[in-house]
This record gives C-alpha cells, structure tokens and sequence, in this order.
C-alpha cells in the first residue's frame, strides 16, 4: 500500500493509498501506525479517487480540516498545477465538499471550513467559582474551549465527564477535542479523542480546533472579518473567520504543509 506523510503544522497524517476495505483491517493498520515507533503519526485516513476527485475517509469516520486541506495540496501537485488553484475535497465528516484554495509553488493551502451545527456556552459551578466553557458542535467532531485548566489526561477525562453529564452523551459525535487555550500567549495545546479507535492524542495542531477557537474569538465580533495566527506544539496555524449581521458566515483555516513518503 502506497503511504504518504503530511504534515501540517506538525499535525502529521499517513494518507493510505488502495487500503483494504475490511473495516477489522483497517482498524489494526491505523493501531500500527499510530503505535509505530519509527515517527509520530498522530492520525490516519484513507484515500480514494485521487487526484480527480479526492476522498478521504479518517481513521474514526471524523472530519478533520488539517488533513482535508493537506489532501487538497497533494491532489493539485499530482495533477501538476503550479501557482494558485480552488480544489475540492470529500471528507468523512462533512456533509458536502469542502474547498481548498492551494499554492502549489508556496506549499501554502487554505480550507474553507464547514459552519458549526450549534454553539453551547456551558457554566458549570464549583465549591469556588462558576466556569464557563464554549462547546462547538461541528460535522464529525465537537470542540470544547477552555481557558482556565492545564493540558493534560487527567483534566481532559474530567471535562469529558463532566461535558457527557450536561449535554454530550445526548449527540452521536466521532471525535472530541478540548482546546486548552492561553490568552495571554495565544497558545492552544489540542487533545482530541476519536470515538471508533478509542484513541487520544495530543495533537501538534488542529485544524477543526482551529476553527472552532475563531469562533469563540468572534462571539462579541458583530460583523467583519478577523484573523489570528494560533501559536500550537507544532506550528502555527491561520484562523480567519467572517461575520454578517452577527452571524458566522464564513470560517477558514491555513498554512503550509510538507510530504514525505513513508
């Protein structure tokens, strides 16, 4: 099987190429893989009908926005498009394809990401403060926002209990992240849990976080357009998010990305 290596903002991600279609199968390679200890691969998805028509499939079925707008860059290199080009990419997850602007010649590739299902601000209330958390619900994976804990298993287990408790275990999601994010530095540490491989990782940059820390930056934004370059374990990601009348109407994600065979 052909295997190649992306890496977004460290985000890495094997993309496999003619994979086997037993789902068993599938499910040990992605363990492999993951578990490998040759380099930190921190996802896997599947590829089919490329470079015409790009699909992919992730490891748990979830959407991922740094693996979609990497396969994005991929498909207009093999096609060998140079400069500037809009592409489109079939993505577990979404529910339509999601365009990807690309610069094959700058490595540079931007996805215009698909809008939040629904947006929760939850208060939960300890024995000294009320906390606040923005929950983000979007195709094929939530994202909580918060701003006031550490990054580690631990406080993750707790916000997901505590989060299933109120509101989660009421939706059907792929995958949960939790953003922890710092203000002050513009730092955001990403951990995300993938339902079907039971998996969690500590990811170098999320894209889907990404967008869904834009979001909560634009909560009290009524309308333009707002940018931020969110400073993550393995780069930086650009976050730019459009608003009308109050309301989101656009959100976008971007950076370079590089391959490698594996």
């Amino acid at each position: 099987m052909k295997t190649i290596i992306a890496d977004p903002a460290g985000n890495t991600t094997a993309f496999i190429f003619d994979a086997p279609e037993d789902k068993a199968e599938r499910l040990a390679l992605c363990k492999k893989l993951l578990e490998g200890p040759s380099q930190r691969i921190e996802q896997v998805g599947f590829v089919s009908n490329f470079p015409e028509k790009p699909t992919l499939m992730m490891m748990g079925g979830e959407f991922c926005g740094n693996a979609t707008r990497s396969l994005g860059l991929l498909a207009a290199k093999e096609q060998g498009i140079k400069g500037k080009a809009a592409m489109q990419v079939i993505c577990s997850g979404a529910k339509e394809p999601v365009p990807v602007n690309v610069d094959t010649e700058k490595s540079f590739t931007e996805a215009s990401m698909p809008l939040p299902l629904g947006i929760e601000e939850l208060s939960q209330r300890t024995q000294r403060t009320q906390r606040s958390q923005l929950v983000v619900f979007s195709q094929g994976i939530t994202h909580i926002i918060v701003t006031d804990s550490e990054a580690n298993e631990k406080n993750f287990y707790a916000i997901k209990s505590s989060l299933c408790s109120l509101c989660l275990c009421e939706r059907n999601i792929d995958a949960l992240g939790v953003m922890f994010y710092n203000p002050s530095t513009n730092f955001m540490q990403p951990v995300v849990w993938v339902t079907e491989t039971d998996s969690l990782v500590f990811e170098s940059s999320c894209g889907s976080g990404t967008a869904a820390l834009m979001v909560y930056a634009a909560q009290e934004m009524a309308d333009g357009e707002k940018t931020l370059q969110i400073r993550q374990p393995g780069g930086t990601l650009q976050g730019r998010i459009v608003k009308k009348g109050g309301r989101i109407e656009a959100v976008y994600i971007g950076g370079t990305v590089g391959f490698s065979s594996f």
